[in-house]
């Protein structure tokens, strides 16, 4: 229940930002622009977040890793 809250506040910022950056008023239709900015704007936003996942999973494998050969 908390992840499944979690990644609904994720997408709920996600849209805020890239609305806000991508979309200069709202029309009937987005136009290319504004279709292509937030196409870029959610693939960044996913690169980043599996890019501090790598990194985070990473860092705690070496922790214990490092931790396991004290014992």
């Amino acid at each position: 229940m908390v992840r499944s809250t979690f990644i609904l506040e994720q997408t709920h910022k996600l849209t805020s930002k890239c609305w806000d950056l991508c979309v200069d008023k709202p029309e009937t239709r987005l136009g290319s622009r504004s279709e292509t900015c937030l196409k870029n704007c959610v693939e960044r936003f996913i690169d980043i977040n599996n890019f501090i996942t790598n990194r985070f999973e990473k860092s705690l494998m070496e922790k214990r890793s490092s931790d396991t050969s004290f014992d």
